[in-house]
C-alpha cells in the first residue's frame, strides 16, 4: 500500500514530440495512466497561459477505481508546488472518495477538484511537469502531466496565472466557469 509506482503515460499520439521531450507537444486530451487499481484519463493542467510563480491551478482528471473496494484520492503532489487543496461540492476536503467502478469527474465536475498551490517556479503553457497522486488504498501514481489550454477558456491575451485559489475556499469552480465540453470522449466500457 505504501509503495510508489510509476507507470507510462500513454498521451494522444502525434507526431512531433514525446511528453518531457525537447519538442512543444500538447496532447489534445490530456495523458492517461493506471496502476493495478486506478485509471485515470484527461489528466492536465488547466494552465492555458502558464502559471507564475506562487499562483495556482487547477489539475483536471477523470478517475475509475478498479480496486473492487472503497478508495479515495487523499492528495497529488509535486517536486514544483507547495501544496495542493481537494473539493467537493465548493468545499475543501481531505478526501474525493473514488467508489469501486464509478466513474469520477475532476475535470469539470460540479466544484470537485485539485488545486495545485504556491508553484516554486513559473511552468509555462505547454511545458511538462511530473506529479503523484496519492491514494487511501490504492499505489501511488506518479506521472507526466502538461500545463495548457486542452479545452479551457481561451486567454490567450492574458499573461501566466498567479490568481489565488477562488472565494478564499481554494476550490475549482464548476460547470457554470468551465464552460468548454471535454475533449476527450468518456470511456464507455459499460461503467
Amino acid at each position: 500500500m505504501g509503495a510508489l509506482l510509476w507507470v507510462t503515460v500513454a498521451a494522444c499520439a502525434s507526431p512531433g514530440g514525446e511528453p518531457g521531450g525537447g519538442d512543444t507537444y500538447v496532447p489534445q486530451g490530456g495523458v492517461q495512466a493506471s496502476s493495478p487499481t486506478i485509471t485515470l484519463t484527461d489528466v492536465w493542467l488547466d494552465a492555458p497561459t502558464g502559471v507564475a510563480p506562487g499562483g495556482a491551478a487547477d489539475l483536471r482528471l477523470y478517475a475509475v477505481n478498479e480496486f473492487g473496494g472503497q478508495d479515495a484520492l487523499t492528495g497529488v503532489t509535486s517536486p514544483l508546488v507547495q501544496g495542493d487543496e481537494l473539493c467537493l461540492g465548493g468545499r475543501p476536503v481531505v478526501r474525493i472518495p473514488l467508489p469501486p467502478g464509478e466513474p469520477v469527474d475532476l475535470e469539470w465536475g460540479d466544484g470537485a477538484g485539485v488545486r495545485l498551490t504556491g508553484f516554486r517556479q513559473a511552468v509555462r503553457a505547454a511545458s511538462w511537469m511530473t506529479i503523484s497522486l496519492h491514494f487511501e488504498h490504492s499505489q501511488t501514481v506518479t506521472m507526466q502531466v502538461v500545463a495548457g489550454p486542452l479545452g479551457a477558456p481561451d486567454t490567450a491575451s492574458a499573461g501566466p496565472s498567479t490568481a489565488p485559489p477562488d472565494g478564499g475556499s481554494g476550490c475549482p469552480p464548476g460547470p457554470s466557469s468551465a464552460a468548454h465540453p471535454r475533449t476527450m470522449p468518456k470511456p464507455t466500457d459499460g461503467r
